[in-house]
């Protein structure tokens, strides 16, 4: 991702608003693709060509220390952490999404330029 310098006046961790908004694009389409590659590992019930971001987390057929550990996976990998009092309000892998993508713009995270070891694809 790439930052401009602040001209005259701006402060430098102020970001104007269609940045901001660019920014929180990117970071929910970053986390989109991690969080569906890692339901996809940890998914049984639905066909991974059938799994999209409304498909409702009771439907994965994941117990809830799979989905923890997710979700854990996604903090670590952002270097962030959601609020847990939120999680009970998750209905789908878009709301899932959304948390994280918060999480990673509030607290001004950058995106980082590859998925960790951890998440590349195991040989059979």
């Amino acid at each position: 991702m790439q930052t401009t310098q602040p001209t005259q006046g701006e402060h430098p961790l102020v970001k104007p608003a269609v940045t901001r908004a660019a920014y929180f694009k990117e970071v929910q389409h970053d986390v989109q693709e991690a969080t569906l590659l890692l339901i996809r590992r940890a998914c049984v019930a639905v066909p991974a060509e059938e799994l999209t971001v409304k498909t409702a987390l009771l439907e994965l057929g994941l117990d809830s220390l799979t989905l923890m550990e997710v979700i854990f996976d996604l903090e670590l990998h952002y270097s962030v952490q959601v609020d847990e009092a939120l999680l009970v309000e998750l209905e789908t892998i878009q709301d899932l999404v959304f948390m994280v993508s918060s999480a990673i713009a509030g607290a001004g995270v950058e995106l980082p330029d590859e998925p960790p070891a951890l998440w590349a694809e195991q040989e059979n």
